[in-house]
């Protein structure tokens, strides 16, 4: 069974019976990781602690369902930052705009919600003395986004 749990150099036994935190809960990275972390939880001796970041509880409910209460949802923002009473050892951090629209109609708030939330995401992990943080983001693509709409602007039509 063991063996069953170990993909590749990720070794999930070492997770039981420790705290990780999941930013971007509700989003498509964030709330895949969970429900892996909640159903390894369920065969470990020690299961996993999920504490997740969501702006938007009501949503969390809807999205998770029946595994809702297996998991502590922390109500924030990741830009403004958050406050987690928990003991934390892993920051997952996958609070990221995913809408390639935002990407280019909203950039400079795209930007701010990579770079501040992962400076908080980077604060929480000092304060809490952790060996680890993921970054799970995609905002690096949109900087191209951006660099071809100004092209596709800036080019006049032949």
């Amino acid at each position: 069974m063991d063996r069953d749990i170990s993909v590749g150099e990720i070794d999930f036994l070492t997770l039981g019976g420790k705290t990780v935190l999941v930013t971007g809960a509700t989003g498509l990275i964030g709330s895949n990781i969970i429900l892996t972390l909640v159903h390894l939880g369920k065969k470990f001796k020690h299961p996993i602690k999920v504490v997740a970041v969501v702006r938007n509880d009501t949503k969390a409910k809807k999205l998770f369902g029946e595994i809702y209460n297996d998991v502590k949802f922390v109500v924030g923002d990741v830009v403004k930052g958050v406050e987690i009473s928990e003991k934390v050892d892993y920051i997952i951090h996958a609070a990221s705009q995913t809408s390639s629209k935002a990407f280019i109609e909203r950039p400079l708030e795209t930007i701010e919600t990579a770079i501040q939330g992962t400076l908080n995401m980077l604060r929480i992990a000092k304060k809490k003395k952790l060996r680890s943080l993921c970054i799970c983001q995609q905002w690096k693509y949109m900087v191209r986004q951006i660099q071809m709409k100004k092209l596709m602007k800036n080019t006049t039509q032949i």
